[in-house]
């Protein structure tokens, strides 16, 4: 918002300047002039807001580290988790040419249990590929990964 309202203030300024300005050769130096100073107070107040960003991130973190504090906060975690996982899977599975049915997956005290996937039209050979590519990609023992079709 801080960056909105100085750029606009700059703007103001700078259509004054140029209106007051009498035509001639004088003119084009102050257009280009004012847009690069434009282009500067922009690029300075956007990296200046930057800098404010890990404030914002601590205050996320110290959230996030509440919520796994208390049971009904590492339920709501844990879910929104799976959730975020089991439509990775189906990204993963649908960018190979699969047809996802079911997807589930479970996680234990921060740890990634098991991945259940139900798959239309799809042989063994197809079953051993999914496993493998979701062993390497979640690092999760192939006994863990069921794939039925």
């Amino acid at each position: 918002m801080r960056i909105i309202q100085i750029c606009l203030c700059f703007f103001i300024v700078y259509t004054l300047l140029k209106e007051l300005l009498p035509t001639g050769p004088f003119r084009k130096y102050m257009k280009f002039m004012g847009g690069l100073i434009f282009i500067l107070l922009f690029f300075q107040n956007l990296f200046q807001m930057e800098s404010e960003l890990p404030v914002l991130y601590k205050n996320y973190y110290r959230r996030a580290q509440a919520d796994l504090q208390d049971d009904y906060g590492k339920k709501i975690l844990y879910e929104e988790y799976e959730e975020q996982m089991e439509s990775q899977i189906e990204e993963l599975l649908e960018q190979d040419g699969y047809e996802p049915v079911t997807i589930s997956v479970q996680l234990e005290e921060q740890e990634l249990k098991s991945i259940s996937v139900k798959l239309k039209h799809a042989d063994q050979y197809d079953e051993i590929q999914i496993k493998n590519k979701l062993r390497e990609v979640y690092s999760l023992e192939e006994s863990h990964i069921n794939i039925k079709s």
